[in-house]
């Protein structure tokens, strides 16, 4: 199959190819501004990790600087800028976004189609705002940030993909040269220093770009409707045996998977789409797979960005919906190297902060 969808990718190159030279040469304009601006983004559809990595940013800024997030807002029921505030839902501006607003209310998370203008509005809107974070905007080049941070997924290297259709990539590797700083994500353990090296040469990096290693950690489960009760921990529920009804709505559970398998957990899987706006049919299924567990102990796990739409959902049987868990998660910068990547980012946002 891949080898029939070749072509339509050479297609895919040549149009990418074409842009990226214009974007390159000046004939199409990319916008600085005057504040620092930092983007988080990669090649690959979907599932390297954008969202807990903006969140790491957003806890590595808050004390010292005011961050504002923008994001396109991917499969919202809205059009145009839109500025959270405490009575969005996850229709109005996305389910990533309103995950980011719903962990950290004091900071200003908008979406925007365009990037120019929803950095500007977001600025005008709260111009208390001294950085802000692209999110999913490596290919948005119509803004030039003033540090851009690429995320590669360990699981899915991207010097052994191929472009769309035959494959992920939302444009050819050479782009890789646009970023300042390049992360692989969910990687399971620590790696050698060939390992390193391994990647560094495949990607073929410059000596100005800086190469970091990116864990995930999954917490305790949360109860996503009735916080009054006290939440699981994952050795709990192995010491009791309960029998786990995954729900995944995201591009890769596999590492999910993987984790639960590894804390030793039985669990079924019922999987949707990435970003799978939830129905009541999807609702009755998620039920009857749970009853079919019987009358065992048993729990319903899901991610944090699926909770942000079953959250919405206003229409779930109180016989499962006490019974819904989200894992939070988040990373870790690996190979004591976390001291010097978060010195890359404050130091650039203390360099140019009050230039505008």
């Amino acid at each position: 199959m891949r080898l029939l969808l070749l072509p339509f990718s050479a297609i895919y190159w040549l149009i990418t190819a074409i842009r990226n030279f214009a974007f390159d040469k000046g004939f199409l304009k990319s916008v600085k501004f005057g504040f620092p601006v930092i983007s988080v983004g990669n090649i690959t559809v979907g599932g390297t990790g954008k969202t807990p990595h903006v969140e790491y940013l957003i806890k590595l800024l808050q004390d010292t600087s005011k961050p504002g997030v923008l994001s396109r807002g991917y499969k919202r029921k809205t059009k145009g800028f839109v500025l959270a505030h405490k009575k969005t839902n996850v229709n109005e501006i996305g389910d990533e976004p309103f995950q980011i607003f719903n962990k950290f209310s004091k900071i200003s998370v908008a979406v925007c189609e365009s990037r120019v203008e929803g950095v500007q509005k977001l600025v005008e809107k709260k111009p208390k705002t001294k950085v802000v974070l692209l999110d999913d905007a490596f290919q948005h080049r119509y803004i030039k940030p003033g540090l851009s941070v690429l995320l590669i997924d360990y699981y899915r290297p991207v010097f052994k993909d191929f472009l769309l259709p035959a494959g992920n990539l939302r444009e050819g590797i050479r782009g890789i040269h646009r970023a300042d700083v390049v992360v692989i994500t969910k990687v399971p353990q620590e790696l050698s220093s060939d390992e390193k090296n391994h990647w560094r040469a495949k990607l073929r990096l410059n000596s100005k770009q800086d190469l970091f290693f990116s864990g995930i950690e999954y917490k305790n489960p949360v109860r996503l409707f009735d916080n009054t009760k006290k939440d699981f921990s994952f050795e709990g529920i192995a010491e009791k045996k309960m029998k786990v009804l995954l729900v995944t709505g995201i591009a890769n559970p596999d590492p999910l998977k993987d984790f639960l398998s590894y804390s030793k957990i039985k669990f079924e899987h019922l999987a949707f789409a990435d970003h799978h706006d939830f129905t009541q049919n999807d609702i009755q299924k998620i039920k009857a797979e749970f009853n079919a567990f019987g009358k065992r102990k048993k729990l319903i796990l899901t991610t944090e960005k699926d909770a942000m739409r079953l959250k919405s959902f206003k229409h779930i049987p109180k016989s499962i919906k006490d019974k819904i868990c989200y894992v939070p998660v988040s990373v870790r910068i690996l190979s004591d190297q976390q001291e010097q990547f978060n010195s890359i980012i404050l130091n650039y946002v203390k360099e140019n902060t009050g230039n505008s």
